[in-house]
């Protein structure tokens, strides 16, 4: 299966989900490695 592109609204929506839920892992899951 190739690997697609998430739309900018499905990631935003997960990852504002995972700070809600206090997830940093997740939440740094969907960010650059350069995030500081």
């Amino acid at each position: 299966m190739p690997n697609h592109p998430v739309p900018e609204s499905e990631l935003l929506r997960t990852a504002y989900a995972a700070f809600n839920a206090r997830d940093i892992d997740a939440a740094l899951a969907l960010m650059t490695p350069d995030v500081a």
